[in-house]
């Protein structure tokens, strides 16, 4: 393997283990705070674009795997990391680091959905409160505004 092409997928691998870190803050900064919609949709947002990167990483990576060592059947990151795993000793220690970083990424967002379920059953019990309190209040609603439910007006 040349040295542009080994360049090139310590490049990729540092920055999707960057990536993984960087999401996994961004939920941890998440959970620690109050579950709102103006803190969920940067997130969000930013989830996106992360994700279209490491899309775009991925790519890179396997391309550059197949150019090195002639494997046409590799497609995935998990194929790549393997890959990697078995022809390049040397970089076990950032192959352990990206899976860590997964790994606590998912656990992460795991802990990101239980909130917003969480928050997602408080919302529709507020929301039922708020019907029922308008449901009681038809009652005491009076066609004309001038009038009152409480006196009887003879006409």
């Amino acid at each position: 393997m040349n040295a542009d092409i080994r360049e090139s997928i310590v490049r990729c691998l540092d920055r999707i283990l960057a990536i993984y870190l960087f999401l996994t803050s961004a939920d941890r900064t998440f959970i620690e705070g109050t579950p709102t919609s103006e803190r969920l949709l940067p997130l969000l947002d930013q989830r996106e674009v992360s994700f279209a990167e490491l899309g775009e990483l991925q790519n890179d990576l396997v391309e550059a795997l197949r150019e090195a060592f002639s494997q046409k059947k590799m497609n995935s990151l998990p194929e790549a990391l393997l890959l990697l795993e078995r022809e390049i000793p040397d970089m076990q220690g950032t192959l352990r680091d990206i899976r860590l970083s997964l790994k606590s990424l998912v656990g992460a967002d795991r802990d990101v959905q239980n909130i917003l379920e969480k928050s997602k059953g408080a919302i529709e019990t507020e929301i039922k409160k708020l019907r029922l309190g308008a449901n009681l209040l038809k009652g005491y609603l009076q066609p004309d505004e001038t009038g009152s439910c409480f006196i009887d007006k003879v006409k």
